[in-house]
């Protein structure tokens, strides 16, 4: 066989491979949330894989290792930066807005989630965001079907054409019947596959040169200032704003659409903690074989009689010569994948916002059967679009797709363009002034209608007796229930220094649900009988508390149903 045959038959089982996860996917949807959310069940290694994949792209194996091969170590910044701020994503904003987003109205999309946080009345914040997210994320998913057919053309020496519209097929078979559980499946062997091209061209490449020391100096006879990561000179205003703004892209995952809907989709706000261990790894160790790819390919084209005309297309060159032409056919597979993963998550993230935000706010209500065909339709007809934009690329495309990550994922905290600039940034989840007066008739605040089927009540010092719908919760708790809430957690604290008798612990108590005072057995006094606290030799009480568990639930929960909870303890 002809390495053109290999290659094309590995670019066939990877075509395969995903057209079969994308009918799983198919046989898995069940319902208009499943198609456009999973029904919230991805599992922690699934949301992080996907995340990483559907964020990185083809910049991951084409356009970060070509700047490191044309300018050194001082392009690692941008990784490094990268790497900061998805860190920080996870960390501050998934747990909170997995959760927030289910607690407001079970909200699926950003622009939803930010009409229920703010309690916009008037719906132009949902349908302007909407709106920006349609427009911007159509152009985008037209670049990478650009990037495809310029890939195809390149690598296999087809039609661009051709490439276009087999890298548009591909992606819609599974992203059209499977929906986003088809779209993050695929995200996750598309991960994987990046992952294993960038650790193994650059061992392959060190081996070839002769070992970690000839390829040092072999990057110095080029030039001694690409193994540094300030460019080889002393700092000055203009290196340090140059470094300041190549970290900065990190900041740009507070807001990405396509990335924070992981978060909305995961199990539960305790699956945040593993999946962020699991895909900042994976990022850590794809960036890492990016940047050694960019080094190696200096010293690799600078001791072999090679040559490299395009600096973006050193993986592709260095994997031509090194690896045999079925593995090389799966390492331009990869690349396929890294452009293909983001394609599907841009069309998913559209097609939300054309069903979600448009259709649903101008539209009558419709049945969760026709807002999953809805959901579907749309899906092919963004790609179509996208795919009539491509056919013919320019520079006005090109430019417009840089207008589409900055007015996307940008940080702001201006609630003007908060929807997609920096949409759900820690300020949206962490900040608690960071909602308008509300009257006592908005959707999720305090009421003074008292259901004691639905609601959980408490008298609190210096206020009313106030409410808490489960039902009608659109939002964070008011300022007024904030401070009696953070009165309760002190009342906690002291109840865990005591330990419960064995026979005065009660089921009701323990519930993670509703506890009562009526459920808190008492002693003859009337007051809740405690036992001496025996300590372990550590100091530290033994036995399980009440109000220890009760802490830990709410902690690992981060629900306002665990809160409700909480609320209803009282002092003995």
């Amino acid at each position: 066989m002809s390495d053109q045959a290999y290659e094309t038959a590995a670019l066939v089982i990877y075509f395969a491979a995903m057209i079969w996860i994308g009918y799983y996917a198919y046989r898995q949807t069940v319902g208009h949330e499943g198609y456009m959310l999973a029904g919230r069940q991805l599992p922690p290694w699934t949301a992080a894989l996907s995340a990483g994949a559907s964020d990185m792209s083809g910049w991951l194996m084409m356009g970060l290792p070509g700047a490191i091969y044309v300018a050194g170590l001082i392009e690692a910044w941008i990784a490094i930066g990268l790497t900061i701020g998805a860190y920080l994503n996870w960390l501050f904003v998934a747990p909170r807005l997995r959760s927030y987003t289910e607690v407001a109205r079970n909200s699926i999309t950003i622009p939803s989630f930010l009409e229920n946080r703010l309690h916009d009345t008037s719906r132009a914040l949902r349908v302007a965001s909407g709106a920006i997210i349609l427009v911007f994320f159509t152009f985008y998913v037209s670049s990478m079907l650009v990037a495809g057919g310029q890939f195809f053309e390149l690598a296999f020496n087809g039609s661009y054409l051709v490439g276009v519209v087999l890298v548009a097929l591909v992606t819609l078979s599974y992203t059209l019947f499977g929906g986003f559980l088809g779209a993050s499946l695929t995200d996750v062997a598309q991960g994987v596959m990046m992952m294993l091209a960038l650790l193994l061209v650059p061992i392959i490449g060190i081996v070839v040169v002769g070992g970690l020391g000839e390829t040092a100096a072999a990057i110095r006879e080029v030039d001694p200032a690409r193994l540094s990561l300030v460019g080889g000179e002393a700092l000055s205003v203009t290196t340090v704003v140059g470094i300041i703004s190549a970290a900065a892209w990190g900041l740009g995952y507070f807001g990405q659409p396509h990335v924070i809907v992981r978060f909305m989709a995961m199990r539960d706000a305790a699956s945040a903690g593993p999946a962020r261990r699991i895909g900042i790894s994976w990022m850590v160790v794809s960036l890492l074989g990016a940047v050694a790819c960019g080094l190696v390919g200096i010293a690799f084209f600078q001791r072999t009689p090679n040559t490299l005309d395009d600096p973006e297309l050193v993986v592709l060159a260095m994997s031509q010569v090194l690896l045999h032409p079925l593995v090389v056919g799966f390492v331009f597979a990869a690349v396929l994948a890294a452009i293909m993963s983001t394609v599907s998550s841009q069309l998913i993230v559209s097609s939300s916002a054309l069903v979600e935000d448009l259709y649903k706010v101008f539209g009558r209500d419709t049945s969760p059967r026709t807002l999953l065909l809805l959901g579907r339709v749309c899906v092919l007809t963004v790609a179509l679009i996208a795919g009539l934009l491509a056919i013919n690329p320019s520079d006005t495309i090109l430019n417009l797709v840089a207008f589409a990550w900055a007015a996307s994922a940008h940080p702001s905290d201006r609630p003007s363009c908060c929807a997609c600039s920096g949409a759900v940034s820690p300020t949206g989840v962490h900040w608690r002034e960071w909602s308008p007066a509300r009257s006592p008739s908005s959707p999720g605040t305090p009421t003074e209608k008292r259901s004691p089927e639905s609601t959980c009540t408490r008298s609190c010092p210096g206020s009313s007796r106030i409410s808490w719908s489960p039902s009608s919760s659109a939002g964070l708790p008011t300022r007024r229930t904030r401070r009696w809430t953070a009165s309760s957690t002190r009342r906690l604290r002291s109840l865990a220094r005591r330990r419960w008798s064995p026979r005065s612990r009660h089921p009701a108590a323990r519930s993670s649900k509703t506890a009562t005072r009526s459920a808190i057995p008492a002693n003859s006094s009337g007051s809740p009988a405690f036992t001496s606290p025996r300590r372990t030799k550590n100091g530290t009480p033994c036995g399980t508390s009440m109000g220890k568990a009760r802490t830990t639930v709410r902690r690992r929960s981060g629900s306002v149903t665990s809160e409700r909870a909480t609320r209803c303890l009282r002092r003995p």
